[in-house]
């Protein structure tokens, strides 16, 4: 198991988290933006594997979701984009695996540490649960109607039902 890092924008930050994937062989980091959280790991690009990342968790959950990933792709595993990568879990929770492109938004520090000047961005696979893949909405919103008036009408269609309610 390796610590969690919880991101920072300080200038010591990048040096701690690159101590931490050369002493454990990777880390997951977390940043609990208030939009979206994020956990991620780092360090496995050093393996020529894309990292691994998992949107909406606390920090805690998303390493509990990542690291049997990690631990297998330390192990000598190659996990493609698409593959469902179940038996690395022991609950029944059903997982897959997605390209997902937008690291250098969201995953700052792995680029900043790994990617090389003018290189693509560090590759990343998303987890989503494959329900959620797979298995319409069960909440379908009702349609919604608009009804456009002139404001004449309006004040005439109120003015009656005012009236109507005395």
């Amino acid at each position: 198991m390796t610590e969690i890092c919880f991101r920072r924008p300080d200038e010591a930050y990048a040096p701690q988290v690159l101590q931490v994937v050369r002493r454990d062989g990777w880390t997951v980091e977390h940043d609990s933006r208030p939009e979206w959280p994020v956990t991620s790991t780092i360090g496995l690009c050093l393996r020529e594997h894309p990292e691994f990342m998992v949107f909406g968790r606390d920090a805690s959950a998303g390493l509990a979701l990542l690291e049997p990933l990690a631990l297998a792709v330390q192990d000598g595993h190659r996990l493609h984009d698409c593959d469902e990568p179940n038996s690395f879990y022991p609950g029944a929770e059903r997982i897959e695996l997605i390209y997902f492109p937008l690291t250098t938004t969201y995953l700052p520090t792995v680029n900043r540490l790994f990617r090389r000047d003018g290189a693509a961005p560090i590759p990343a696979q998303l987890l989503l649960r494959t329900d959620l893949l797979r298995r319409p909405p069960t909440d379908v919103p009702a349609p919604v109607t608009k009804t456009t008036y002139a404001v004449s009408q309006y004040n005439t269609r109120r003015a009656a039902k005012a009236g109507g309610e005395s």
